[in-house]
């Protein structure tokens, strides 16, 4: 069985992720008024928090691991139904699809993976119909997979 990777000190996974969330964070402000801003915002802090304290909670409770995860979909699920409908949190799997690698042995990781870029395409299909939801999802897929087998790549150089 393929073992989890190793957190070492690259944390470049981690900093795209929150560069995403940044981003998430910025056009949720520019997009959403009155009371959806202040959601999303409340989502979006929520998801951000999480993120960060993950790779702490998970080392010294292991079960964290599995609750966290569910927990992060459900807030981007959430943040994915708001009004109007936003394409940009669909993204945050990304960083979710990177922490999955270095939480859990490959083959659960690559279950996570999968759940992800369902969801993820099946929302924007949604909320933007088949073309602009196929084009988009495809485009965030490629995308993320980049990210993903890069610091899938950089974490293996590391470790050699």
């Amino acid at each position: 069985m393929t073992r989890a990777l190793p957190a070492r000190r690259y944390k470049g996974g981690y900093l795209i992720g929150f560069i995403i969330l940044a981003v998430a964070a910025i056009r949720a402000i520019i997009f959403f008024h009155g009371q959806q801003r202040l959601v999303a915002i409340i989502l979006l802090a929520a998801f951000g928090l999480f993120y960060a304290v993950e790779p702490l909670i998970s080392a010294r409770l292991r079960w964290f691991r599995w609750l966290y995860f569910p927990l992060q979909v459900a807030l981007v699920l959430t943040l994915a139904n708001l009004r109007p409908f936003l394409d940009l949190p669909n993204t945050l799997y990304v960083p979710l699809s990177v922490q999955a690698l270095r939480t859990f042995p490959r083959r659960v990781a690559s279950a996570w993976m999968i759940l992800f870029a369902a969801l993820l395409s099946v929302t924007l299909v949604l909320g933007l119909g088949w073309a602009a939801g196929l084009a988009l999802s495809l485009t965030i897929l490629a995308t993320g997979g980049f990210l993903v087998s890069y610091d899938l790549l950089y974490a293996r150089t590391q470790a050699d």
